[in-house]
């Protein structure tokens, strides 16, 4: 059963969550399954097709772009953030890799459950929109201030890109 602590930090602290009633968030987590991952563990690898996204309870994560040498540590995760998103709008590759840095608590909702939760749906989707919106913002910010530095825009390409790194990882 979900404790009243839980069922607060979820409504409050998980954007994907937002609007939700006690019920909805009851009914959500039912469909969802609970993990315990060690430190050093990778969640999801860049490029694999997934079926889930993720909401972290407990520990710290990392987002890195592989696909890159060396690798890229695009965001860091903690408790209330989520990850994996995308898997439940399309089959398409997963776009970077999630390790734990700590030991971890999530919870995984898959793509399939979404037929078992017809009502909660919409409100799924709205939130979703609203978080990718958001992090769209962020990207072209940053592929602004990105584009800037390496047209001589007062900022060398490094120094824009430390700071594009220090916003990315105070999103959360």
């Amino acid at each position: 059963m979900l404790s009243d602590a839980l069922l607060h930090r979820l409504r409050n602290g998980v954007a994907l969550l937002h609007d939700f009633s006690d019920d909805d968030v009851r009914e959500f987590v039912g469909h969802c399954s609970a993990q315990n991952r060690s430190a050093g563990e990778r969640i999801i690898a860049e490029g694999e097709h997934g079926r889930a996204m993720y909401i972290v309870l407990a520990g710290t994560l990392r987002v890195l772009n592989t696909a890159v040498y060396p690798p890229v540590q695009l965001a860091e995760l903690a408790a209330g953030d989520t990850f994996g998103e995308l898997a439940l709008l399309d089959f398409g590759a997963r776009s970077a890799c999630v390790d734990t840095l700590t030991e971890v608590r999530l919870l995984e909702f898959d793509r399939s459950q979404l037929v078992r939760i017809p009502l909660l749906q919409t409100k799924l989707y709205h939130n979703l929109a609203l978080m990718l919106a958001e992090r769209l913002r962020e990207t072209n910010a940053l592929v602004g201030m990105l584009a800037a530095g390496t047209r001589g825009g007062g900022m060398h390409a490094s120094q824009t890109d430390a700071q594009a790194k220090r916003q990315m990882l105070n999103r959360h």
